[in-house]
């Protein structure tokens, strides 16, 4: 086995800096992805055979086959089947749309451009959500069952206690019923023990009687039968034993116990492993030639953070002020405010409009219902900075530890329950992150977030598995460096980025790829951004200003 002891170099494509994917045979060019999609534009008139990179150097053609399986090269194409095929195969296709491959060939090239762009930008990375999507849930299965199970013996547990509580009371009534019976007899004994020693007592009187005359002599009988009238024979009080009777039966009980006991149901498999829509490609969406200001005003203050929410108003947030202001779209004071007891640091609105906030000297993050705010959640010794509420409502935080001196991605659902925390790599001793300050999550799930001391904008899978790194770009711009602050992103699931260095915002697409810049050098130190619901965007500038700005054209939106 050959043993390496660095990297090996990356080619770069002879059209532009990316790294080089495939390998042009007929041109003797190194094309990248983006490169392979438009080489077809380049001599239409030429087959080009493009083969991965590391097959460049090979000898074996991968010419096109017709379905027949024929030694003939295909000259001709349908466009019903979107298949080559040659002359003996013509009478197949002859209610189809068809034409020579060379007269065509900017069809074909059109075809395979959008098919391929499709597969780039729609279909591969829609797959790769889909797939993160499922192994998410599947590290996750084993943890909601436990709880189902948990609650299924909670209920069990329930109903032995109530069933014993029943049982345990007629127990109890019947020995009560046993004590009385008990004292009942007893009672009855002793009657009838004082009626024996009585009738003893007569009978002895009886024999001493007899043995004298005297009493007869003188003639009172009556006197002496008198005193034997007694009831010789008292009644007896016969007490009856209780019965327990019952009319339930095994399978009444099983009819009934579904009515308290509780139910299992089986849920739609289809609708609980729900994929993200397929992300749109953002090549057939031009920016605008040149961002247009839509408004600017005043604050009073200078800007913290911004909360967009729908119908074109937002809440602002001022550094050092303890009241959260709303606006509306013209930059006016709607009267709504919202009082806190501290200073809030960064701001995000969920779908029920309660508005979230972040408390950096309490180590807390507010939850603000019918203006009052409350404790969502708070960690001892990680103060709580960039926050963003996700479109099913769960709260991401980014915390930072002074102590660690790294932060942290932690996902709260909408009651405050922790569901997972994203810090440490797959080694648990290195950090993910750093210093972050801002974070987002774009439609396709993924998060966005800047660290401050790298100078970075990191994207990643809701697993915590990176995406791509961005650093800036230097190509066609006159920047030598960047600051990144403020992140947001838009319908599209671009990212729209805040740079106060240059005084300008960066637009990159979900997969890293710059776009445009937006205002270069015609923003006063840009911090916070959000993008709103119609792709406008929210900027607080330095100087106590907030900026309106729309850099999509609206025929696109």
């Amino acid at each position: 086995m050959t043993n390496f002891s660095q990297a090996s170099e990356i080619k770069p494509c002879d059209f532009c800096e990316d790294p080089v994917l495939n390998f042009c045979r007929d041109c003797k060019n190194g094309l990248c992805k983006i490169c392979t999609a438009n080489h077809f534009l380049l001599k239409p008139s030429i087959v080009h055979d493009i083969v991965p990179f590391r097959y460049g150097t090979g000898t074996t053609r991968f010419s096109p086959q017709c379905a027949c399986l024929s030694s003939e090269i295909p000259v001709l194409y349908c466009f019903d089947c979107l298949f080559p095929f040659c002359t003996a195969c013509k009478h197949i296709h002859e209610s189809h749309l068809s034409g020579c491959i060379s007269e065509n060939i900017h069809v074909l090239v059109q075809l395979l451009q959008e098919q391929n762009l499709e597969l780039m930008n729609n279909i591969i990375p829609w797959s790769e959500a889909s797939i993160d999507i499922i192994n998410v849930k599947r590290t996750e299965l084993s943890s909601r069952y436990e709880k189902l199970q948990v609650e299924i013996n909670t209920q069990r547990n329930l109903l032995h206690k109530c069933l014993d509580d029943h049982f345990d009371g007629k127990l109890e009534t019947l020995r009560e019923m046993e004590t009385q019976h008990l004292e009942k007899l007893s009672n009855e004994l002793e009657k009838y023990r004082k009626q024996k020693e009585f009738m003893i007592g007569i009978l002895k009187r009886n024999k001493g009687i007899l043995g004298s005359f005297r009493m007869l002599q003188k003639g009172k009988p009556q006197q002496i039968f008198k005193s034997l009238k007694v009831d010789l024979y008292p009644k007896f009080e016969e007490l009856k034993m209780p019965s327990f009777v019952t009319d339930v039966t095994v399978e009444n009980i099983r009819k009934k116990l579904s009515d308290f006991a509780g139910s299992l149901v089986q849920g739609s498999l289809l609708l609980s492993y729900l994929t993200p829509p397929p992300r749109k490609t953002f090549l057939s969406e031009k920016p605008m030639s040149v961002p247009k200001q839509i408004t600017v005003f005043a604050i009073g203050g200078f800007g913290g953070d911004i909360a967009c929410e729908r119908g074109g108003t937002v809440w602002i947030s001022e550094l050092g002020s303890r009241h959260i202001m709303q606006y509306d779209f013209k930059g006016g004071k709607t009267g709504n405010i919202i009082s806190v007891t501290s200073q809030p640091s960064f701001l995000s609105l969920n779908s029920k409009g309660h508005l979230f906030y972040t408390e950096f000297r309490d180590e807390s993050v507010k939850c603000v219902t019918h203006k009052i705010p409350e404790t969502f959640a708070k960690n001892k010794g990680w103060q709580p900075r960039g926050i963003h509420c996700c479109l099913n409502d769960d709260v991401l935080v980014c915390e930072y530890s002074e102590e660690l001196k790294h932060s942290r991605i932690v996902r709260y659902n909408s009651a405050g329950a922790c569901l997972t925390i994203l810090e440490y790599g797959t080694s648990q001793q290195k950090p993910l992150f750093e210093n972050v300050r801002f974070l987002c999550e774009n439609k396709n799930g993924d998060i966005g977030l800047t660290e401050t001391d790298k100078v970075t904008v990191v994207v990643i899978r809701k697993n915590g598995r990176k995406r791509f790194q961005y650093s800036g770009h230097i190509r066609f711009s006159n920047f030598d460096d960047f600051e990144f602050a403020g992140i947001s992103s838009d319908s599209r699931c671009n990212y729209v980025i805040s740079d106060p260095k240059n005084r300008t915002l960066h637009v990159i697409d979900w997969q890293g790829k710059f776009l445009f810049y937006v205002m270069p050098g015609k923003l006063v130190s840009p911090m916070a951004v959000c993008v709103d619901d119609e792709d406008r965007a929210w900027v607080s500038e330095a100087r106590g200003s907030i900026q309106v700005l729309t850099y999509m054209d609206n025929d696109t939106v």
